[in-house]
């Protein structure tokens, strides 16, 4: 899959119906300034191109090149935003919707199917399992769906990942019409489909069936549907139930994964890409935390062949299929234990020592990376941040800030003429120090 830097188009005349995808895009990328993927997967060859906007470069010329282009292969755009051109779930830059894609693969879907399917979400499941959507599109083989979300920053992505989940595994019990939830459909860096395009398999355009303007706080849908998740903002709580810890087990699990991910990627930026010795094993460890993450082989393999090419030196692309082939399998092992919300289990699970030890970590290297840091590491920080714990939002410890409002007191005292030893007196100090405090 390549990521194509924004290209220069011969643009054709306007697209009637190009307002329709500009609603979709106005109401998920409301105000937001990261880059916007647009993909376009040719149906003859299977291969992708993407291109990457900001949200004012989306024209109505620019999207109605894409709907004319989406006439004869299938078009997407990307729920969330990166902050640079390239869509990876570790360049994301706002987080802007959760999304549900359910569809049917065995048969040719007509109107009554989707009637039946929107009326058992309806009945069953909005606003009582499960959110309201903000936008409804039906897709040719079935509806997706977008909960719009008040802009959250990439450091939300293991709760935001953990709430997706959880949705998935709302709908999956759904029971109607052969209709089936994608549980594959779950990464931050997702596409879904652009609205006035043809769904290239069904020959059906994706279009809108219901916008409801909607925009949740991920707080607040985790306290209204998702009560069992609040734990996970309070990890403090003592006394937690089995099923809390293992909540809490599963977020800690989830903000691993992804810190690891992105600290391998800083090592390679750190040594400019000379890594010898050690490629085989960082690219390993960029696919096999890519999968665990995102739950999708394949685009793990592509981001990996990418991450390769970061290297000053980088391998072929045989080495890194061949170096980096038993991810999947470890990928397998962990997933036979996914529901037990512990960790260590199947797969490989790396200790920090071990990997600073085989990646050759230095400390100084260590004061950039989120994770994969020694004790002694962990140690420096914790008193750092425990010295900064010790200041307010001015600066000032609580003895100086103490200090400091009563000189105020003092000086408002003196304004109002009285002199030194009545001061003192009022304040209850001593006459030298209101003498200091004035100094």
């Amino acid at each position: 899959m390549s990521n194509l830097a924004k290209k220069s188009k011969d643009y054709i005349k306007i697209n009637k119906n190009v307002k329709e995808t500009l609603k979709q895009i106005n109401l998920i990328h409301e105000n937001d300034d990261g880059f916007i993927s647009i993909a376009v997967k040719n149906i003859k060859t299977g291969s992708w191109n993407q291109w990457h906007y900001n949200k004012d470069e989306l024209t109505e010329e620019t999207l109605s090149y894409f709907i004319k282009t989406g006439e004869k292969n299938d078009i997407y755009i990307s729920h969330n935003s990166f902050y640079i051109p390239i869509r990876k779930v570790e360049n994301i830059r706002h987080l802007n919707s959760l999304f549900i894609d359910i569809d049917n693969h065995e048969k040719i879907i007509n109107d009554d199917d989707i009637r039946e399917l929107l009326d058992c979400l309806e009945n069953d499941y909005f606003d009582i399992k499960f959110p309201r959507p903000s936008i409804l599109y039906r897709t040719g083989r079935g509806i997706q769906f977008e909960l719009k979300l008040e802009h959250l920053p990439k450091q939300a992505l293991p709760l935001w990942q953990l709430v997706e989940n959880k949705l998935i595994e709302v709908l999956k019990e759904i029971n109607v019409g052969g209709f089936k939830v994608d549980i594959n459909c779950c990464d931050a860096a997702r596409v879904g489909r652009l609205v006035e395009t043809t769904n290239t398999k069904s020959k059906t355009i994706c279009e809108i069936i219901e916008i409801n303007e909607i925009t949740y706080r991920l707080d607040k849908l985790i306290e209204d549907y998702f009560q069992e998740l609040k734990i996970v903002k309070n990890k403090s709580k003592k006394n937690k139930t089995l099923e809390e810890k293992k909540i809490v087990n599963l977020f800690n699990i989830h903000n691993l994964h992804y810190s690891r991910l992105l600290d391998i990627i800083r090592i390679r930026d750190i040594r400019n890409g000379e890594c010898e010795g050690h490629r085989e094993f960082m690219c390993f460890l960029y696919r096999y935390y890519s999968i665990l993450f995102t739950k999708d082989k394949e685009k793990a393999l592509n981001d990996t062949l990418e991450f390769n090419q970061g290297f000053k030196n980088p391998l072929s692309k045989k080495e890194v299929i061949k170096q980096t082939k038993s991810s999947e399998k470890a990928f397998d092992e962990w997933l036979k234990n996914e529901k037990n919300g512990v960790y260590p289990r199947g797969g490989y699970n790396y200790s920090n020592n071990t990997l600073i030890r085989k990646l050759n970590i230095t400390m100084e290297e260590q004061n950039s990376l989120i994770t994969i840091i020694s004790a002694e590491e962990k140690n420096i920080r914790k008193k750092l941040a425990n010295k900064k714990s010790r200041r307010n939002t001015n600066g000032l410890t609580k003895k100086q800030q103490e200090l400091y409002e009563l000189k105020i007191k003092v000086i408002e005292l003196k304004k109002e003429g009285l002199n030194n030893c009545a001061i003192g007196r009022v304040l209850n100090i001593n006459e030298s120090k209101v003498r200091r405090l004035l100094k």
